[in-house]
């Protein structure tokens, strides 16, 4: 399984100024290096993308990764702490597709998956082959996102938009992720009757809102 390492390595000659991620399988101390500074809009377009993009070599080396597909693995690899390892959930889908990819290789399956952790985190991951013809070589891509997150910036504009305090923003957010009052209660240290009592405001300032928008 690959190692994560920051480190700048140089390639061909040329100094990346990105992630390159050292290979904790092969022994032969080459890394894959998809961009280069010549490539610097390229980088920078996938290193924004809001979604996690992870790049594996048909040997299970990290090829790239963008910022966002770091952070989405530091997520997952909560439960193994400290872990500089790739998470168990990603291997095992890196040796699933491996799998078909070698029982049906003139075909390409792309998979998507959902995987719930204890913490109320969702997180969605799609999987597909990829030929990178420079290099006449295939590569697992993942595209990964925190449901979560789009959840999150959906309540943030609607806190602004309804006028929800800080605490009622906080119960609201629990709220849709589908925590119980109680888990509110204890998450945010207050009694279940003042979940209850936000939960009355921010529903009597939606309809309010709501009234005043149908009658313009």
């Amino acid at each position: 399984m690959a190692k994560l390492d920051s480190s700048e390595t140089s390639v061909s000659g040329l100094n990346t100024d990105h992630i390159v991620f050292p290979s904790g399988t092969n022994n032969n101390g080459l890394n894959f290096v998809l961009l280069a500074k010549n490539s610097r809009f390229l980088f920078d377009l996938l290193n924004s993308y809001a979604q996690g993009i992870l790049i594996l070599s048909d040997k299970g080396d990290i090829v790239y990764i963008n910022e966002n597909g770091q952070d989405l693995l530091l997520q997952l690899n909560k439960r193994q702490l400290n872990s500089i390892y790739l998470p168990q959930e990603i291997d095992y889908l890196f040796k699933f597709q491996s799998e078909v990819h070698s029982q049906f290789p003139t075909e390409t399956w792309s998979m998507t998956i959902s995987i719930s952790t204890s913490e109320y985190n969702i997180f969605e991951i799609q999987t597909r082959w990829i030929h990178l013809r420079s290099s006449n070589s295939d590569c697992l891509l993942f595209v990964m996102e925190d449901s979560n997150q789009k959840i999150k910036e959906v309540i943030l504009k609607q806190a602004i938009h309804y006028g929800l305090t800080p605490r009622e923003t906080d119960v609201w957010l629990l709220h849709r992720l589908h925590y119980t009052y109680k888990e509110i209660a204890v998450k945010l240290t207050i009694t279940p009757s003042t979940v209850k009592k936000h939960m009355r405001n921010i529903l009597a300032k939606q309809r309010s809102i709501k009234e005043q928008e149908t009658t313009h």
